[in-house]
């Protein structure tokens, strides 16, 4: 069956893969088009479903990262080159954990 992908992707299933690259139509075998179409790929010819958009969501915490960051004063980051806590409370004007701090580190060295 032929399917497009909207990202690329590898689709996987009992030692089975195909990369689906993003927008090019491929031939996917009948078991993983199940996959496939569980990982957001569509059936070509396929009417499109109207998508209605959403703000992402924000993160203050990752925000409040960001600024410290941007900011750049030596004395908010720790030896391991993370933003320390107190200076992202500080941005924030609450306490958070060295967890949800890591949790937003983790998000923003990805984007």
């Amino acid at each position: 069956m032929k399917l497009v992908s909207p990202i690329l992707q590898m689709v996987a299933l009992n030692g089975v893969a195909i990369r689906m690259e993003a927008g090019v139509e491929m031939d996917v075998r009948e078991s993983l088009v199940v996959s496939a179409l569980a990982q957001g790929c569509t059936r070509v010819g396929a009417k499109k479903a109207t998508k209605v958009k959403k703000e992402p969501e924000t993160n203050p915490t990752l925000d409040a990262l960001a600024q410290v960051v941007e900011e750049g004063n030596p004395d908010n980051f720790g030896r391991d080159g993370t933003p320390k806590v107190k200076a992202i409370e500080k941005v924030l004007g609450y306490d958070i954990s060295a967890a949800d701090r890591d949790v937003a580190w983790n998000i923003f060295q990805e984007v």
